[in-house]
């Protein structure tokens, strides 16, 4: 998209009052930026990993990794990850997270980012967990083959600039393994991020390194990369739709029916879990990179019971998480639901989202 001329920036500014605060780190808090959304916006994105809210960006020129009192600042983003800049972006920049916001109601952990590569990046784009590991200096071809080798074999570089949650929420009844791919990938990369973030040896690889370890058998990158991919595939299983399906079906009363959404959900619940595990296990063991990923991939065996745990979790949270999003449906009929203690909980979740706690149990989620 071309940029808009001066006069017209200018006269888009006055009408709708948007100012531009000066920006701080992308790990600092910041109460005075300007987050109203303008239907004038030049530049639309969406953060997703699935859709987080309340995330604010900022167009980084000079690719410092820190947000300069001179570059524009986005909305917060909506509910739906939306976010907007007031002007065009520039090729060659990138765009990268001023402020942290939620996802499944809970805080987001790991910095958004996406590279404007060329003149067809100034217009709206996806910034996911898929597009932050693109921007370490890797093309969405070798991102896709890292995925690849790790067990995603229906990812394609297409995917990894598309949005993820597309066509999910309708998604109900028997679903194939290439249309859950995208959001399993992003997913699988949020958690590999994560845990990477606990050794500064890791998190400084340039992307040719990257790369190389990841494509490696039992080299570093890959075994987290294919052992968060493993849990993944677990909880975002396409068979557990169908599964929780019909423990509804089993109901007195004609319900709602189960989505990917509800499933989608409920992996980024698994996935927040073990992720948290592996990088406080990787950040608190000392030694060599080697060491701390050893330690971490055990630490996410043990609390996941070696994998064993998994289906239990998911198919508890995939009836929280569908209760949640059905609660105004599912009310009229509660007296009917007595048999269906995972649904009651959902509909009785105050913060309308749930996590794993540090006993490994599934509960209602509290800050």
């Amino acid at each position: 998209m071309k940029k808009l001329p001066i006069l017209v920036g200018l006269f888009v500014l006055f009408c709708f009052s948007l100012t531009l605060h000066s920006c701080k780190s992308s790990d600092d808090d910041d109460d005075d930026v300007t987050t109203t959304a303008t239907s004038t916006a030049a530049y639309t994105g969406v953060a997703v990993d699935p859709y987080i809210s309340g995330a604010v960006f900022c167009e980084d020129k000079n690719n410092n990794a820190s947000c300069d009192s001179d570059e524009q600042v986005s909305t917060a983003s909506s509910a739906s990850g939306v976010f907007q800049f007031a002007n065009a972006v520039t090729a060659g920049s990138s765009i990268i997270v001023k402020t942290q916001g939620t996802h499944n109601g809970v805080t987001y952990t790991i910095n958004l980012a996406r590279k404007i590569d060329s003149t067809a990046d100034t217009t709206n784009q996806v910034v996911s967990p898929l597009t932050t590991l693109a921007a370490k200096s890797l093309t969405a071809q070798q991102v896709a083959a890292m995925l690849q080798f790790a067990g995603l074999s229906d990812i394609t570089a297409a995917d990894i600039t598309a949005d993820p949650m597309t066509g999910i929420a309708s998604m109900t009844g028997t679903i194939t393994e290439a249309q859950v791919v995208r959001i399993r990938s992003c997913i699988a990369v949020y958690a590999f991020i994560r845990i990477m973030n606990g050794s500064t040896t890791l998190r400084s690889l340039s992307g040719t390194e990257l790369y190389l370890s990841a494509t490696t058998s039992g080299h570093a990158v890959n075994t987290i990369l294919s052992t968060m991919v493993t849990f993944v595939k677990s909880g975002l299983n396409p068979s557990l739709v169908a599964t929780l399906q019909s423990a509804i079906d089993a109901a007195p009363v004609t319900l709602p029916v189960i989505t990917a959404e509800d499933v989608a959900r409920t992996a980024v619940a698994i996935t927040d879990y073990i992720s948290k595990t592996g990088y406080e296990t990787c950040n608190a063991t000392t030694g060599d990179y080697q060491a701390k990923v050893t330690a971490a991939m055990a630490a996410v065996q043990t609390a996941t019971g070696n994998g064993a745990n998994v289906a239990g979790w998911a198919s508890e949270l995939g009836q929280n998480f569908y209760a949640v999003r059905n609660k105004g449906s599912l009310t009229p009929y509660s007296s009917h639901l007595n048999g269906f203690p995972h649904i009651q909980a959902g509909m009785n979740c105050g913060s309308g989202t749930f996590e794993i706690n540090s006993a490994g149990a599934v509960a209602c989620y509290s800050q």
